[in-house]
């Protein structure tokens, strides 16, 4: 995942920014998937069997929403590409 994200970061958030198309959901996408990278060490690491559970939650609801909204973007590239 942070291998994809490097990716993202360094060769296709550039030239969308460029292009000033679907930022809004792409910039969903970027924080989402920081948001689960972050939460992915917070979950090794921290200790706490609450905070734990309550990260546990949260980086599951957001891994479920993350492929919908990439298909989103996906799909939404596609036909303004048409």
């Amino acid at each position: 995942m942070m291998i994809s994200y490097g990716y993202l970061l360094a060769t296709h958030i550039p030239a969308g920014y460029k292009s000033k198309r679907q930022w809004v959901i792409g910039l969903s996408l970027v924080a989402a998937q920081a948001f689960l990278i972050i939460t992915a060490y917070g979950l090794y690491y921290v200790g706490g069997e609450k905070f734990h559970e309550l990260l546990s939650y949260a980086h599951s609801s957001v891994g479920f929403i993350f492929p919908f909204l990439l298909a989103a973007h996906i799909i939404s590239g596609a036909r303004k590409e048409r």
